[in-house]
């Protein structure tokens, strides 16, 4: 899909998607679209901020399966990430049957490199996975997060 053919997309009418900021969802649209596109963001959800850097689903569920490659459930968890790529991943190929109404219907933001800050705490996370209409407020750009 082309920018101009994007630009041109109106959301499905049956897309539980949008929350509160459709341009949120916007962008999380366009980040799935790529596993190479990635940039940071900070998210208010619930009172905690949540700093870290905007990933694709299937980039998400990749670094999920590396990081429990050592675990005692390898295979299991391997199964269950393999699922969630594949679902990601269908999306982005383009001889989808409309790979951007496939994303709305999915309704998730993938941080990797991910920090939560609630009250007096700051916890790091390799990777932190949120619901879209569970976001409060979001800004460009991360707070205290590794590059």
């Amino acid at each position: 899909m082309t920018p101009a053919e994007y630009q041109d997309h109106q959301p499905h009418e049956d897309s539980n998607l949008f929350a509160p900021d459709v341009h949120l969802a916007d962008l999380v649209r366009v980040v799935n679209l790529s596993d190479d596109t990635r940039f940071p963001i900070t998210l208010i959800v619930s009172g905690a901020t949540i700093s870290g850097h905007v990933v694709s689903g299937s980039r998400f569920f990749r670094g999920l399966k590396h990081a429990s490659a050592s675990d005692e459930c390898t295979d299991t968890l391997a199964g269950l990430w393999d699922s969630a790529i594949a679902l990601y991943s269908e999306a982005q190929n383009e001889e989808a049957v409309d790979p951007i109404v496939e994303l709305e219907r999915i309704g998730f933001i993938h941080l990797e490199d991910a920090v939560v800050h609630t009250g007096g705490t700051r916890s790091g996370l390799m990777f932190w996975r949120g619901r879209l209409e569970s976001v409060d407020g979001w800004s460009v750009g991360a707070l205290n997060t590794p590059s």
